[in-house]
């Protein structure tokens, strides 16, 4: 790897709250300054500019969802136009862009500039947009059009921001000599002219304080200025100071004293609250009563962008670590920051250290305790947290939080150390069983739990609830594998009793023999009918039917044979259930495939704490789905019982597709995709090395899908699999992540076609990818 792929720099993320308590970090790996930031009017979407590249963030999902690349040029201004439909961006090359949101295209190109745009408004009536440049020309847009109404060379030395009056008929444009000047759209002409009058000495007045003298000294520099459109204010920069404008009069109606040179600024919308940026220097105003609430330092940043939400919640500043920072307004406390990678990665993550990201940016992060780098399996089952950006938003507990402290990392222990071993690594070999070896160190914390993962699928696990933590102490094991055809890649991972997961290295052995043909084996279920006839469902049925019909198609493609047994309404009982993965598991060879498709309602619990307990597929005997364990958990699937049969089933390639409605009576208590459910998800897809799909949210009625007669989820995987999913490689073959990434798609188009309710399908992509669909 070249030297400059290989110079990292950790940044420390995580403010701890208890003595040694292990901090994350994250390698800034693919990472480029924030030049830009904007948050759209609807409050959905969070675009940030960098150096050729326009990162969008998805903040109803949390999670970063696309980056435009190749504009060859840095984003140094972002824009959104009021409906939030389109986005426009000023370039290094002198020219803004406007982009349509949902096709993510350029429509229109505005030249005008001969230098760097470094300041753009959009006016509030949505018609206009406002851009400033370098030699302090302004010029005004009409959007639609795509052309310049009019160009204004404002005669000063430097002019730093432009902005729309609140009414939006007036262009707000200071110049550096400290006027302020409001301009009539319609006519061009200045109509009000604010500080206007120059400092000298007939300003002084006897007994005059310090602070008045400054003020009336510095009057005549301006840095820029931030319209409070609200209460009709303008807070106006100057060197170490701002002074505080009302509009209707002219009048300065306050200062305030700065050890900082503001740069840019932002504010909430209901104008009681505003933030000041210089570089690293931030300030969190209180505007009624005029007075700093906070002082932060964030990361050095040369352009300082800041923003506000639309609910005026959080503001958003965007650093030269590749960060976005969201920070409280009501407090200055600092809830997360976020982080695009590069294409597709990215991760959110907590002060007190727990994340969100994707699989690639997990790569990225870790802890240290001490002089230890622990890497982040070590925590995950503690420190992870799916949907973690809208749980901090919505004002969820995350993790295990008291008074005291975050007990998540309290008197943390190392992970075991883990080593696997074998006489033929590297090797080629003939026989078709290998032998290997491992040794778990415990390194202070125990040992409670040994899993043993081949090409990503766990074949072997074993559990020592007994003997009491003692650094030093050794596990020997020895472990016999069947062989598939090529590369076999065998890992292992120990837990401690405090459930921090130590792993190591992988090592590789090659079987020299005739790749076999494979048998796809399906398990599909569909509930409609239950025994308690008020959580009947309308298209579980069709769904399961659709899908495997759609998977039978494969046969004699990449399969010598498929496989299928249905149970359907009466018939999907646990009995019949616990049947079916009997007879595969009786015949899958590590070679084959195994697909597990329910479609029915699921339910999770939770613990006083808010942990989740277990998660159930509901069939069709259950009598209760809350309240009552006992009318339940005997006739349900449970989570951890489809984890024990994933094990006994010996192929490799392992999908599980769960598309789980909600029940209308149980619409209060149903936890289905709640952020501890989306977990158990994928703990079962990543302690078992599972590939699953989930729907995210629960399916609507069925009036809602009459046109689909399916729900969303398994519509939209109905539509992959019928070959709209080759559209990644266009090799002609649906892998399970091109499946996955169209579902993703499909799901939130058809959401918002029908009017329905956010969609966010959860999944997890732990093992290898593999091919499910051939298309001819």
């Amino acid at each position: 790897m070249k030297l400059f792929n290989r110079f990292l720099i950790a940044l420390c993320l995580s403010t701890t709250l208890l003595a040694q308590a292990p901090e994350l970090k994250v390698e800034l790996k693919n990472t480029s300054q924030v030049y830009s930031v904007a948050v759209s009017p609807d409050g959905k979407w969070m675009a940030t500019g960098t150096i050729g590249k326009l990162f969008l963030w998805d903040l109803e999902a949390g999670k970063m969802v696309q980056c435009v690349k190749g504009m060859v040029y840095p984003v140094f201004t972002v824009a959104f136009t009021t409906d939030s439909k389109s986005i426009l961006l000023g370039l290094g090359n002198n020219n803004i862009e406007l982009w349509d949101m949902e096709s993510m295209t350029r429509t229109t190109t505005f030249f005008g500039h001969s230098t760097m745009v470094k300041d753009m408004k959009v006016s509030p009536n949505g018609k206009y947009f406002a851009s400033l440049d370098h030699k302090n020309k302004v010029i005004l847009w009409d959007i639609a059009k795509g052309k310049a109404l009019r160009e204004y060379e404002i005669q000063t030395t430097i002019v730093h921001t432009v902005d729309f009056s609140p009414s939006g008929k007036e262009l707000v444009v200071g110049k550096m000599e400290g006027s302020i000047l409001l301009i009539d759209l319609a006519s061009g002409k200045t109509v009000k002219e604010i500080n206007n009058k120059p400092f000298n000495s007939d300003d002084f007045v006897p007994g005059m304080s310090p602070d008045s003298v400054a003020m009336l000294a510095v009057r005549d520099y301006s840095m820029g200025n931030l319209v409070i459109p609200e209460t009709q204010k303008i807070i106006e920069y100057h060197g170490n100071m701002i002074t505080y404008w009302d509009m209707q009069s002219g009048a300065m109606t306050n200062f305030m004293k700065l050890n900082m040179s503001p740069a840019r600024g932002a504010a909430t919308p209901d104008g009681k609250r505003a933030v000041i940026r210089s570089g690293k220097n931030f300030r969190l105003l209180d505007l009624e009563k005029w007075a700093i609430l906070d002082t932060n330092d964030l990361t050095p940043a040369d352009f300082s962008p800041v923003a506000c939400d639309p609910a005026g919640k959080y503001f958003v500043t965007g650093e030269v670590d590749g960060s976005v920072r969201f920070i409280e307004a009501a407090t200055g406390k600092k809830a997360m920051t976020l982080y695009a990678f590069d294409t597709t990665d990215w991760a959110v993550v907590t002060p007190e250290g727990y994340f969100d990201a994707s699989l690639g940016a997990m790569g990225l992060l870790y802890y240290v305790d001490g002089l230890d780098i622990i890497p982040l399996e070590a925590y995950f089952e503690k420190a992870y947290s799916p949907s973690l950006y809208r749980s901090v938003v919505e004002g969820k507990k995350v993790g295990t939080i008291s008074p005291g402290g975050d007990e998540t990392f309290r008197n943390a222990m190392l992970p075991p150390s883990v080593g696997i071993y074998s006489a033929n690594e590297s090797e080629i070999v003939k026989e078709l069983e290998e032998t290997l070896s491992m040794t778990v160190t415990d390194e202070g914390g125990g040992i409670d739990e040994i899993r043993l993962y081949q090409n990503g699928k766990l074949i072997d696990v074993k559990y020592y609830k007994e003997g009491k933590p003692k650094a030093g102490n050794k596990i020997n094991l020895n472990f016999t594998a069947q062989l598939v055809s090529g590369n076999n890649i065998f890992r292992a991972t120990a837990f401690s009793k405090g459930r921090l997961e130590g792993k190591s290295k992988p090592i590789v052995v090659k079987y020299n023999a005739p790749k076999p043909a494979s048998t796809l084996y399906v398990l599909a279920t569909g509930v409609d009918k239950y025994e308690n006839s008020k959580y009947d469902l309308n298209f579980a049925k069709a769904d399961a039917e659709a899908i495997t019909k759609t998977l039978t198609a494969t046969q004699n493609a990449i399969f010598k044979e498929v496989k299928v047994k249905l149970l359907f309404d009466k018939e999907a009982t646990i009995a019949n259930v616990r049947k079916a993965f009997e007879e595969i598991a009786a015949a899958a060879k590590p070679e084959d495939t195994f697909l597990f498709y329910f479609s029915g309602h699921g339910a999770s619990d939770e613990d006083a704490d808010g942990n989740m307990t277990d998660f159930f597929f509901i069939l069709h005997e259950v009598q209760q789905i809350y309240g009552n364990p006992s009318a339940r958990d005997p006739y349900a699937l449970s989570g951890k019982e489809l984890k024990d049969w994933s094990l006994k089933i010996k192929a490799q390639k392992q999908l599980i597709l769960i598309d789980a409605c909600q029940s209308g009576q149980a619409l209060e208590n149903f936890a289905m995709r709640g952020p501890q459910t989306e977990k158990a998800i994928i703990d079962l897809s990543k302690s078992r090395g599972l590939y699953i799909m989930a729907a995210s949210e629960a399916d609507q009625t069925a009036k809602e899908l009459r046109d689909l007669g399916h729900g969303v989820f398994t519509w939209s995987i109905i539509e992959g699999l019928n070959c709209n999913a080759d559209f990644f490689e266009k090799d002609g073959i649906i892998n399970v992540k091109e499946l996955n990434l169209y579902v993703n798609k499909k799901v939130k188009e058809t959401a918002q076609k029908y009017n329905l309710s956010p969609q966010r399908p959860v999944s997890w992509e732990y093992m290898n990818d593999f091919p499910v669909k051939v298309c001819e």
